[in-house]
């Protein structure tokens, strides 16, 4: 499973440059903003959510729909930005995976609250 996880990565990191070859893929400053944004926002949905499936397809799905406010709002969607979200999010989602740190929301009815647990498994 990690296997997986790591050599997709990888192979992203290899092929976006090639795929997006007809842009400006220069790493700017927006655009490491949005690699480390996504990587960060990556790792925050992989600690919720539990599944890296589900917090990479969450994390990319956000970093879509910047994208599309981008074109929507300012005419200036970018394909390179939305190859650096990608990367990113397998970046984040990674090394959740590889740290093996969850966190878990159990409902604590004497509290009337939520208890938070953080688990770290070796």
């Amino acid at each position: 499973m990690k296997k997986l996880l790591l050599s997709t990565c990888v192979v992203l990191t290899v092929i976006s440059p090639q795929v997006f070859a007809e842009t400006d893929f220069t790493p700017s400053k927006d655009k490491l903003y949005h690699l480390s944004g996504s990587a960060l926002l990556g790792f925050g949905t992989n600690y919720v959510l539990k599944d890296w499936r589900h917090a990479f397809g969450t994390c990319v799905t956000i970093g879509l729909a910047k994208e599309i406010y981008d074109e929507v709002d300012y005419g200036g969607g970018s394909t390179a930005d939305m190859a650096y979200n990608i990367i990113g999010c397998g970046i984040g989602v990674g090394v959740g995976e590889s740290l093996g740190v969850k966190m878990a929301f159990v409902p604590e009815r004497n509290l009337d609250g939520f208890m938070i647990a953080v688990r770290y498994d070796f």
